[in-house]
């Protein structure tokens, strides 16, 4: 804000200039800009991606927080969102979904479980794995399950990461508030001194009753 301290004051909008009369004082502001609202098509369709991704990342960022690596050029949350929007936004604007198929929640170089499943059962997620700690790379028993849950309808999730060891072969996750609804699932795993993780592997879609 200016005043005017020239020969003639005045008010309302000269070029790019307002003149107005506040508790006695003539004073200048610059006008506001109208910004343009025309919005093209491409940018509509990189909002919606973004939004559909960003709902998704936002939900599960305390999982990302230990199951992905540090990366240089980017925080944890900024490099699955750019996975996501690389490999998993699926459909036509505006029906977009994602394919959860093809996001990882978990990211590194330690052995997975290929044989990895999930079930609904009374109100619960019950995840089982082979050990397959005694014969396979760098896999050991002590390695701590990541299990996750997550329901799209209420962007929720339920998860384990330090409790379940690799050599237990299965867990129960209680998931009573998603009762009704549909949830997606993933397991993998992070070493017991948190310096090694696996990619995790997708246990697929399920109901919970």
């Amino acid at each position: 804000m200016a005043y005017q301290i020239n020969l003639f004051n005045f008010t309302g909008t000269l070029g790019n200039v307002v003149g107005y009369y506040y508790k006695g004082k003539y004073c200048l502001r610059s006008r506001a800009v109208r910004k343009n609202q025309n919005v093209s098509l491409k940018q509509l369709i990189q909002q919606e991606k973004f939004g559909l991704a960003g709902r998704f990342v936002r939900c599960l960022t305390p999982v990302f927080a230990q199951s992905i690596p540090d990366h240089k050029k980017m925080t944890k949350s900024n490099f699955v969102m750019s996975s996501i929007l690389r490999n998993a936004i699926t459909g036509t604007y505006p029906d977009f979904r994602i394919d959860y198929s093809q996001v990882q929640v978990s990211r590194g170089h330690l052995q997975n479980e290929w044989d990895g499943k999930a079930i609904a059962a009374s109100e619960k997620v019950i995840f089982t794995w082979g050990n397959n700690s005694l014969c396979h790379g760098n896999a050991k028993g002590d390695d701590k399950a990541i299990l996750v849950v997550y329901c799209e309808a209420l962007n929720q999730c339920v998860y384990s990461m330090n409790e379940i060891n690799r050599s237990a072969g299965c867990a129960a996750l209680p998931v009573s508030i998603f009762k009704g609804h549909k949830v997606e699932t993933w397991i993998g795993f992070i070493s017991a001194n948190r310096k090694l993780i696996s990619n995790s592997i997708y246990t697929g879609p399920l109901f919970i009753t």
